[in-house]
C-alpha cells in the first residue's frame, strides 16, 4: 500500500467506524468480502489538506469520499449501491494505513450524544424537521439510553433504537427504522441525552412534563369490579362480569390506556377458562394479573409517579413503525396454551441492532376434530412461507415489514426468505447479548418493577454466553 506525499489530515470520523459498525451501514457478505480484498490487492491512498480521501486500487476502482461526506456519500466506478464493497475496504485500508494509525485514537471512550450541538444538528437537518422533532419531544417521549463508546437510545414510542456510531457526528448513526440515516429519531435521541444526568452511564427519562391526567370515572369503574371479585371470588362475581370487564377494555383502549388494557384482556381470558372449566386456568396467575391492573390504575390516576407514562399506560404517538431490509436470527419459539387455542410467539433477533422482535401465530381449536400436538402445529406454514419450526431455528432475510410497539413483526406481503443459521450467537450484540447474569441483573435493576413496565414481552430475554456444561441429561417429562 502506498500513500500520497504531503501532511496527512486524519478522517476522524472514517477512523472510529469499527468492522461493527461498517457491517451494519452494509452487511457481513460485504464486509467478509472487502476484507478479504484488503489483505490481496495494493491500495494508493491520498488525502488532501482538507480531508478528501482518495482510493486507487490495483484492480482498477478509483475510490473518493470528499471531506464533508459520509462514507454512503463516497463515489465508486462500480454499479453497486454504495457503500460497496469498494468503498468499505477503502476504510479498512485507510485504517490500516501507516500515516493514519499515529493519527488515531488510542482507545475508545464513552461520550455524550447529547453535546452535539443545535448547530451541528442544523448542518444535517432541516429547520422544519427540527422543529417538528422538537414538537414530539415535548408532547411526552420515553427513551432508554446508555452512554459508551457507541451510545443508544431506545425510543419506545417509536419502537425504534438508535446508535451513534461517531462521535459527535450525527450522520454516522444506524436505526432501526426505514429512513436513511441521518432518520427524524436522531433529533429526538440527542434531545433525550441531553435529560440524561452528568454522573449517570444509561437510565430512562421521560419527556412529560406533566402527563395527562387519566379518566378517573373509568379508573374507578374498573377498581370496582376488581374489588369485587377479590372479596366475592370468580365463582361468586356477578355473572355478567365479563361483559362489563370487555366494555372497560374497549373504553381503555379508546383513552390509549394501552397497557391496562392488555392486563385487562388477560382477566378476562382467566375468567373464561374458569367458567369453561378449563384445566389451563390459573388463580395464582389471575391474581397476579389482578394486581398488575390496580397496580397501574394507582400510578395513572397519581400525579407524583415518577414512573414514564409511557411505562404505565401505553403510548399515543406512533402505533407501528416501517421497519428497514434486515437479517433477523431466530432465537426460538415459545407455545402459550390458550382456551380458544395455543399462540406460538417466535423470537427473532435484528443482528444490527441487537433488538428483539416477534411473530406469532394464534391457532383455533376446532370442536368436532382431535387437536394437533405442538410439534404437529410448529410445522405449520407461518410468516415468510416457511414452518413456523423453519422460522424460530432458522435465519429470516427480510425487505421491510411493520413493527408495533409491542415489537412484534408484521411481514405483511414484504419479500422475504428464511434459511437455516449457524448458530453463531457470539457474534450477536446488545442489548439481547450480555456477558453474564449479573449484568442482566443490573440491567433489570435499573428499571421500573415489571409491573410498570411496558408490556412488551422481549425485555427480559438474554442470550449469555455458556462457560462449562456438567453433566447434560434428557428429561422426557
Amino acid at each position: 500500500m502506498g500513500c500520497g506525499e504531503g501532511e496527512v489530515v486524519a478522517r476522524s470520523d472514517l477512523l472510529a467506524l469499527s468492522d461493527e459498525d461498517l457491517s451494519a451501514l452494509t452487511n457481513r457478505g460485504t464486509l467478509k468480502r472487502a476484507h478479504k480484498e484488503v489483505g490481496t490487492l495494493d491500495a494508493e491512498i491520498e488525502e488532501s489538506d482538507d480531508g478528501d480521501l482518495t482510493v486507487r486500487w490495483s484492480d482498477g476502482p478509483i475510490c473518493s469520499i470528499p471531506a464533508d461526506a459520509t462514507l454512503d456519500q463516497g463515489t465508486c466506478p462500480c454499479a453497486a449501491h454504495p457503500p460497496c464493497r469498494h468503498l468499505v475496504r477503502s476504510v479498512i485500508a485507510y485504517r490500516q494505513s501507516s500515516n493514519t494509525v499515529s493519527s488515531a485514537p488510542q482507545a475508545a471512550q464513552a461520550w455524550d450524544p447529547g453535546s452535539i450541538s443545535d448547530e451541528n444538528l442544523g448542518r444535517w437537518f432541516k429547520k422544519a424537521a427540527l422543529t417538528r422533532a422538537r414538537s414530539v419531544f415535548e408532547q411526552g417521549l420515553a427513551a432508554e439510553l446508555i452512554r459508551s463508546t457507541k451510545p443508544t437510545a431506545r425510543l419506545y414510542q417509536h419502537a425504534c433504537t438508535v446508535r451513534f456510531l461517531v462521535p459527535g457526528d450525527p450522520r454516522y448513526t444506524y436505526c432501526d427504522c426505514v429512513e436513511e440515516a441521518p432518520c427524524s429519531h436522531v433529533p429526538l435521541a440527542v434531545l433525550a441525552f441531553r435529560l440524561l444526568g452528568d454522573e449517570k452511564t444509561s437510565g430512562v427519562v421521560d419527556t412529560a412534563t406533566s402527563p395527562p391526567e387519566g379518566p378517573r370515572a373509568l379508573l374507578d369503574g374498573v377498581e370496582r369490579v376488581l374489588l369485587d371479585m377479590g372479596q366475592l371470588g370468580v365463582s361468586g362475581a356477578a355473572q355478567n362480569l365479563s361483559r362489563s370487564l370487555a366494555r372497560f377494555r374497549d373504553r381503555l383502549e379508546h383513552e390509549q390506556l394501552q397497557w391496562l388494557a392488555s392486563v385487562l384482556t388477560e382477566v378476562l381470558e382467566e375468567h373464561a377458562r374458569y367458567h369453561a372449566n378449563d384445566a389451563l386456568f390459573s388463580s395464582e396467575r389471575l391474581a397476579q394479573r389482578v394486581g398488575e391492573l390496580l397496580i397501574r390504575i394507582d400510578a395513572t390516576r397519581s400525579r407524583e409517579c415518577d414512573v414514564p407514562s409511557f411505562f404505565v399506560r401505553g403510548g399515543v404517538l406512533a402505533k407501528e413503525t416501517r421497519a428497514r431490509s434486515g437479517r433477523y436470527v431466530g432465537l426460538g419459539t415459545a407455545v402459550e396454551p390458550a382456551q380458544v387455542g395455543p399462540i406460538f410467539t417466535t423470537y427473532l433477533v435484528d443482528t444490527d441492532s441487537g433488538n428483539v422482535v416477534t411473530v406469532e401465530r394464534r391457532f383455533q381449536d376446532p370442536q368436532s376434530t382431535e387437536p394437533k400436538s405442538f410439534w404437529e402445529l410448529g410445522q405449520t406454514i407461518s410468516g415468510a412461507g416457511t414452518t413456523i419450526y423453519a422460522l424460530g431455528a432458522g435465519q429470516l432475510l427480510s425487505r421491510g415489514g411493520k413493527r408495533s410497539q409491542t415489537h412484534r413483526l408484521d411481514l405483511g406481503r414484504t419479500r422475504a426468505v428464511v434459511n437455516p443459521q449457524r448458530f453463531e450467537w457470539e457474534q450477536l450484540r446488545a442489548p439481547v447479548a450480555i456477558e453474564s447474569f449479573r449484568e442482566a441483573a443490573e440491567h433489570l435493576r435499573s428499571l421500573p418493577p415489571a409491573a410498570l413496565r411496558p408490556r412488551v414481552g422481549v425485555e427480559d430475554l438474554f442470550v449469555v454466553p455458556i462457560d462449562t456444561v456438567e453433566e447434560p441429561h434428557f428429561s422426557e417429562a
